[in-house]
């Protein structure tokens, strides 16, 4: 194994438990026949197929008869080309990409941005202690081991210090001025920004920035929170199979859904570190008063 292959060995681990064990459902299939190459044990849940039943079948297999051609079309719509296609109708100069580089690897996204679009790496969680996100699906998976870590309000002494680390991480403040500092440019708008479900780095992301534009701090609270009614829903098959197996599904709450708590542990230690959010953005993100300035210029309409 020379030097470049042992480097990959943990990214290609991590990447393989994001699939396996990742609590939404997951499949591989072929593009042109739409035949199953693999499946995630949500997947296989969800629908009530032994692994070899659901490698045997194709995606029109589980779909109604009536929404075969809707679905094809949406298939369709999610090839490179037409993602390409739509991003271009909107407009979309720059992607910045919050995501681990496991998280990049089991979903790349840069063959899907126009010819003219900029492709932005933002890791915000690169140098965080915990390490991948893959460490906390393999937890997820074991209800005993999920009881151990997440139960009794760990999960949520868990997330307050990964908000913690959004504000304090070198790696995420790195990542948040290459954002924020792409964001206030006019040739690099519009931008678009997330991870991977869009609701703790994206989260801090989007409400570190409202703040800064003076957005009152109730109303980024509830714009914070708006993420729990998006996904509600998304994950209740995986939880139910969570229950049968032992687990209990409120200790997986902290790490599906969002809570005030997170968020005042962020702002917390912006008062602590940096004394308030303009500070932040110049002691933290290195984002002097004319940034600043440029960011409200190009978010703030003056009336």
């Amino acid at each position: 194994m020379d030097e470049h292959q042992a480097a990959e060995q943990p990214l290609l681990s991590d990447a393989s438990l994001l699939f396996a064990a990742n609590p939404w459902p997951m499949w591989v299939f072929d593009p042109k026949t739409l035949r199953f190459l693999d499946v995630n044990g949500a997947a296989l849940d969800l629908y009530g197929y032994s692994r070899d039943e659901f490698l045997a079948l194709s995606l029109d297999d589980i779909r109604p008869a009536d929404s075969i051609d809707e679905f094809r079309a949406h298939l369709a719509s999610l090839e490179p080309d037409a993602a390409r296609a739509a991003l271009g109708q909107l407009g979309i100069r720059t992607v910045y990409d919050l995501r681990t580089s496991a998280e990049r690897h089991i979903n790349p996204e840069r063959d899907r941005l126009p010819p003219e679009g900029r492709y932005v790496i933002a890791d915000v969680m690169r140098d965080s202690p915990a390490g991948s996100p893959a460490a906390l699906y393999r937890l997820m998976s074991d209800p005993r081991a999920a009881e151990a870590v997440f139960g009794g309000g760990r999960g949520v002494a868990m997330f307050e210090e990964r908000y913690r680390e959004f504000v304090l991480l070198p790696s995420a403040r790195a990542a948040l001025r290459r954002l924020y500092l792409g964001l206030a440019r006019t040739d690099r708008r519009p931008g678009l920004f997330h991870c991977t479900t869009g609701k703790d780095r994206t989260g801090w992301a989007a409400a570190a920035l409202l703040l800064l534009l003076d957005v009152p701090e109730d109303q980024v609270r509830t714009d914070f929170m708006a993420s729990n009614d998006v996904l509600r829903g998304s994950l209740d098959a995986w939880l139910d199979r969570f229950d049968a197996g032992g687990g209990d599904r409120t200790w997986l709450e902290p790490l599906t859904q969002v809570r005030p708590a997170y968020l005042e542990a962020a702002l917390g230690e912006v008062s602590r570190a940096y004394g308030s959010i303009p500070g932040y953005f110049a002691l933290g993100l290195g984002i002097d008063d004319a940034g600043q300035r440029r960011l409200r210029d190009a978010f703030v309409e003056r009336g």
